[in-house]
């Protein structure tokens, strides 16, 4: 039965350029709707376990004052079309 919830998501938008730009979104392995969404957009290589980080030097290198979770992906932009 589907859900009326979409999962625990955020979204990304990736542009480099000459490439096409990417706006996608991931999603928590262990959100309850992860198998009834909404809107069908979880696909398994958006599903990415986000890890709980207290590292000093990496909030410094991004600039944050805290930092709680993080993740990690690849991410592959096609190129733009001519």
């Amino acid at each position: 039965m589907r859900s009326h919830w979409q999962p625990a998501h955020f979204h990304i938008i990736v542009e480099a350029a000459a490439y096409q730009t990417l706006v996608t979104g991931l999603f928590d392995p262990e959100d309850p709707y992860l198998g009834s969404d909404a809107v069908f957009g979880v696909r398994q290589a958006l599903v990415t376990a986000y890890q709980p980080q207290n590292n000093a030097a990496e909030m410094a290198r991004l600039g944050l004052s805290q930092l709680d979770l993080s993740a990690e992906f690849n991410v592959v932009l096609p190129l733009a079309r001519a």
